[in-house]
């Protein structure tokens, strides 16, 4: 987190794989980075666990390192209570609690793959719950040591309850690496369709995107 707060985190494992397993628990206040005091008496409780048992992966993309065989597994979980009761008035704010799950695979010199599910949940200051849940697929190939392909697939469904209403993109992309992710060019085209329940009232966002990335 980027917000007041503690964070502690650590690594357990062997000579081999001192980072079989990765740990991180934070505590925060949980309104916000530009905010120097909590606004109720609740805080943000997160934790994750990544186990390698073949080394760390990492927590970049694309397999730039050329690692034969690493596998990573990866949970999460995440509460904010940021409902305030006012002296007087109704309440405020909305409660979100969120549990995560992925794998992260690169391999064979040149592959990349991921995959995260995820499900939440939420609760207005007027008790007023929605559940939701999404998923994606990424990968990655590198056919030369400085060029990548690219592909993404994800769905969101914003509230479980509703039907016709998920959010599903699709993106397929182009890389080159001049010095891994310090200095890159990149260029993908995706769609994410809205569903609606009316097929009029559907929408599909068609995006094409030219980036360079410098870092120093």
């Amino acid at each position: 987190g980027r917000q007041l707060g503690v964070q502690l985190w650590g690594q357990v494992g062997t000579v081999a794989a001192p980072d079989f397993v990765d740990w991180r628990v934070g505590l925060f206040n949980g309104n916000g980075r530009t905010s120097t005091a909590n606004d109720n008496d609740e805080f943000q409780y997160v934790a994750r666990v990544v186990v390698s048992p073949w080394g760390g992966v990492g927590y970049s993309e694309s397999n730039l390192e050329a690692y034969d065989f690493r596998l990573s597994f990866a949970g999460e979980f995440n509460n904010n209570d940021a409902i305030i009761q006012p002296a007087t008035g109704a309440r405020t704010g909305t409660e979100v609690e969120t549990f995560g799950a992925g794998v992260l695979l690169k391999a064979v010199k040149a592959l990349f793959l991921k995959g995260q599910y995820y499900s939440g949940q939420s609760e207005t200051g007027a008790g007023v719950e929605t559940d939701r849940d999404g998923w994606m697929v990424q990968g990655g190939w590198l056919f030369t040591p400085k060029w990548e392909v690219a592909g993404r697939y994800a769905v969101l469904d914003p509230n479980t309850d509703t039907d016709n209403n998920d959010q599903t993109e699709w993106r397929a992309g182009l890389s080159y690496y001049m010095n891994r992710h310090n200095w890159k060019l990149q260029a993908d085209y995706g769609e994410t369709e809205n569903e609606a329940a009316a097929a009029t009232t559907s929408r599909t966002l068609r995006e094409i995107r030219i980036q360079a990335q410098l870092i120093f």
